[in-house]
């Protein structure tokens, strides 16, 4: 794994889990990643360069020009929509400093409308998918209605009825690392007022 993913993993991931960090690292070792989600996990990781005693001993990129890439590669993603989309929405909405409160609301409003597409709203507890699969798909879900109640101005899922749980943040298999921030992370969710969506049940 690279130093920068590995920042990545160590300083951000915790806190809110979004991706599966096996999965990344398998594919980053094969260079399958997709390029946009490569792309923000970099950009974010520019954010810790000084927090790492390799990458600090080295000048750090312009970090405008590299966020501006991301932006377009996230762009570019979209036009051939996958599940690895809506990750890397997620970490855009996450990392990247923006004053663009509209560019945010764009994202969050085609990141959900995908989800549905995708069926990220519906329980896959009884589906045909590896655990990881389904782990990662209802962090995903929960990720979108946390960034959507912390927007200026959250309307695209209020209201909407999910087949989820309020708590269940799909990580039944974690470690006890991963347990913790399982665990950060269903406190943020209840911190949004998810209980004005109704839930289903996992």
């Amino acid at each position: 794994m690279s130093d920068d993913s590995k920042r990545y993993f160590k300083k951000t991931h915790p806190a809110f889990p979004i991706l599966d960090e096996k999965a990344v690292v398998d594919a980053l070792a094969r260079h399958r990643l997709p390029h946009a989600l490569s792309c923000e996990i970099y950009a974010m990781t520019l954010l810790l360069w000084q927090t790492s005693p390799t990458l600090s001993k080295h000048h750090r990129p312009d970090i405008r020009y590299v966020w501006n890439l991301t932006v377009s590669a996230l762009h570019d993603d979209f036009q051939a929509p996958s599940f690895s989309t809506v990750l890397t929405t997620i970490l855009d909405l996450t990392g990247r400093p923006t004053t663009l409160v509209t560019y945010n609301a764009t994202n969050i409003g085609r990141a959900v409308a995908l989800a549905h597409i995708l069926g990220l709203n519906r329980n896959p507890s009884k589906w045909n998918l590896d655990q990881r699969q389904k782990s990662l798909r209802v962090r995903a879900w929960w990720a979108l209605l946390i960034h959507d109640s912390w927007s200026a101005d959250p309307v695209y899922l209020r209201g909407i009825r999910s087949q989820r749980r309020q708590g269940k943040s799909g990580a039944r298999d974690a470690s006890s690392d991963q347990g913790q921030s399982a665990q950060r992370s269903m406190a943020r969710t209840r911190l949004t007022g998810a209980p004005t969506i109704r839930m289903g049940g996992i």
